[in-house]
């Protein structure tokens, strides 16, 4: 990402390289939209925990309003879970990158599904956006389903191993300093 970063003149990827933008950018959307889901581009390749920059910058989206950030860049499946009032999905694998796939954990990924309350949200309606961090978190489940992509045609189907891919998930938890739960 360090070679296609957007900026205000040119199109590229949102990559999480300059913190103050996207710190600039989640505060824009708080202030216009009632739940704010960030999706980067971030993290070290092939590795299972995230790294300081992901920690740093998923603190810091969180203080300013992002209900759900989630990511992927590292080829694995990463922990997940609550930071704050935050979802925090720190990498989903792959999905469509699969022509270099030659590892079992080249070839995990999954579709997250997080749940938003509606009634939380309609809340956050009757009070000013200022005062929104007194009020309960919007995203309140989130489940993995996991795949495995094909190493024939790149298609991802599920996994037949889910139980022990949905345990992974769980434990991989423990390098990223988040919560089981809301």
């Amino acid at each position: 990402a360090t070679r296609y970063p957007a900026t205000d003149s040119r199109p590229g990827v949102a990559a999480a390289l300059d913190r103050a933008r996207l710190v600039a950018a989640v505060l824009a959307a708080r202030a216009a939209y009632d739940v704010v889901v960030v999706f980067l581009h971030w993290g070290t390749e092939r590795t299972t925990c995230p790294d300081a920059r992901q920690l740093g910058t998923a603190a810091a989206l969180e203080q300013v309003g992002a209900d759900v950030i989630v990511g992927g860049h590292q080829h694995r499946v990463l922990g997940a879970g609550w930071l704050g009032k935050a979802y925090v999905g720190y990498g989903l694998g792959n999905f469509v990158w699969w022509l270099n796939s030659r590892t079992p954990a080249d070839r995990a990924s999954g579709v997250l599904t997080v749940g938003i309350d509606v009634a939380a949200v309609q809340a956050r309606r009757s009070v000013p956006r200022d005062q929104w961090s007194g009020l309960a978190t919007v995203a309140r489940s989130a489940t993995l389903s996991p795949l495995t992509i094909s190493f024939e045609d790149g298609v991802p189907r599920p996994a037949q191993d889910e139980s022990a891919r949905l345990a992974g998930f769980e434990q991989a938890r423990a390098c990223t300093r988040l919560r089981s739960s809301p």
